[in-house]
């Protein structure tokens, strides 16, 4: 058997699937890592404190550096998750 027009007219219509594909993926990531960013922004981090043999609790901050509000973190929280459910729906279960 030998390559045939065929053979590069069917691997096109398959290589066209496949771009058309990525760019569908591609116009979703660039908001997937935007709520992933902003959903980190918002969480509380614990660090273990070896010394002392407990947690240290690290509030975040805005970009002033200041520690951000429960209100405005509970937005952000709210704008991420309807974010999520309006790109991938709601989760099973």
């Amino acid at each position: 058997m030998s390559w045939t027009e065929d053979d590069d007219t069917e691997l096109q219509a398959y290589l066209d699937r496949l771009i058309d594909q990525q760019k569908e993926l591609q116009s979703q990531l660039i908001p997937l890592a935007i709520i992933i960013n902003n959903s980190k922004s918002i969480q509380t981090r614990t660090l273990p404190n070896i010394a002392k043999e407990e947690y240290i609790i690290i509030l975040p901050k805005d970009k002033w550096g200041e520690i951000m509000t429960d209100e405005y973190r509970l937005q952000i929280k709210k704008e991420c998750i309807d974010k999520t459910i309006e790109l991938l729906g709601e989760p099973d279960g």
